[in-house]
């Protein structure tokens, strides 16, 4: 037991955690640092958004086209109808109109089996990107707050 642990902390200490650990919370402690790993992480996250709320509008703008061409039998029908229920909150919230973004026929099948994850990765990449805002305003305001009483 004594050897494992020994041989493990050499094999820490010889490869790259000598230094990375004391480097990553020396920056982790430094909020200039955490706030642009924050910015920059933020940007991907904006950017999964974005492409989350436009497959979203998509399926959106396929559901609406599917139900006017009313060529369609009962029970499509009935699935989509409860598409429409389960996507009226995005139509209302999402800001597009038809007229802004292009048509692009998708599967019927494809519209019906994928619109449900279409809707929770939308949802999640919301989230990520109202909780990424909320530390960004966090950390800023505790910065300003320890700059302003002198600690560094």
């Amino acid at each position: 037991m004594c050897n494992s642990y020994g041989i493990i902390i050499i094999m820490i200490l010889i490869s790259d955690g000598l230094i990375e650990f004391p480097k990553y919370f020396w920056n982790y402690c430094d909020f200039n640092y955490r706030i642009k790993i924050l910015a920059f992480t933020y940007d991907i996250i904006e950017h999964d958004y974005f492409s989350a709320k436009n497959e979203l509008i998509q399926i959106i703008l396929n559901v609406n086209k599917y139900k006017l061409t009313r060529n369609y039998d009962d029970n499509e029908k009935e699935i989509i109808d409860n598409m429409c229920i389960k996507l009226s909150p995005y139509m209302t919230n999402l800001d597009y109109t038809d007229s802004t973004h292009e048509f692009i026929e998708i599967n019927f099948n494809t519209v019906t089996n994928n619109y449900k994850s279409v809707i929770d990765v939308y949802e999640i990449t919301k989230l990520k990107l109202n909780s990424y805002i909320k530390l960004y305003n966090y950390l800023k305001t505790s910065s300003n707050n320890i700059l302003q009483r002198g600690h560094f």
